[in-house]
């Protein structure tokens, strides 16, 4: 499918914010994934060559990831996650966390979804394409509204401007950003070997 096919064939929404615009190829189709906050709430694009807009009950979604299989995640601010499969557009689990979600990565077969004053770590059973909590990583002073892994480490921005690291070989706490920002850290981006980090000061550091 070339892009001017896919331009052709993708509804484009009026939206007050767009929090996240994810792209990626499943087995030579495209995926294209649109996510937006509010009360009415579209996962729109183009699943397995097919225009699927998929209205998500209402829930405010805010964070997108998709896993090594063939399943998407979705954070939402109701605290839960909801598994989405990427042939055929449904949903196909809900898992509650109890708590308002303020990202989440996925890296390899891991999920990692960040919540007030923690990281919670979700493995991802291959073989059946169903996960299971493994560990949650405390620490952070508020939400958690920013996660990047780089070689083994994880990185956790959170409400009170600092930057948390943990090895996730011992699952231990390794090093604590602090004074960079004054405000909440709302994005990390890892650019080689420099981490980005931005914040609601209005400021980028790296």
């Amino acid at each position: 499918m070339t892009f001017e096919q896919i331009f052709e064939n993708t509804i484009f929404i009026k939206l007050k914010t767009l929090s996240c615009f994810i792209h990626s190829h499943i087995k030579h189709h495209c995926v294209i994934l649109y996510i937006v906050r509010g009360k009415t709430n579209f996962l729109g694009g183009l699943l397995s060559g097919i225009l699927k807009p998929e209205k998500l009950g209402g829930v405010d979604v805010g964070e997108v990831g998709r896993t090594t299989s063939n399943k998407l995640y979705s954070g939402s601010r109701d605290g839960t996650v909801r598994v989405w499969d990427c042939e055929s557009g449904q949903c196909v689990k809900i898992i509650n966390n109890g708590a308002e979600i303020g990202c989440l990565i996925c890296e390899g077969s891991w999920v990692f979804i960040g919540l007030p004053n923690a990281v919670k770590a979700w493995r991802v059973n291959t073989a059946n394409n169903d996960c299971d909590e493994a560990f949650v990583l405390d620490g952070p002073i508020g939400q958690v509204n920013a996660l990047v892994v780089y070689n083994d480490l994880l990185f956790a921005g959170s409400e009170d401007g600092a930057i948390r690291v943990w090895n996730l070989e011992d699952l231990e706490c390794v090093q604590t950003l602090c004074g960079g920002h004054s405000d909440a850290v709302m994005s990390l981006l890892f650019w080689d070997e420099y981490l980005f980090s931005c914040s609601l000061e209005k400021t980028i550091k790296i």
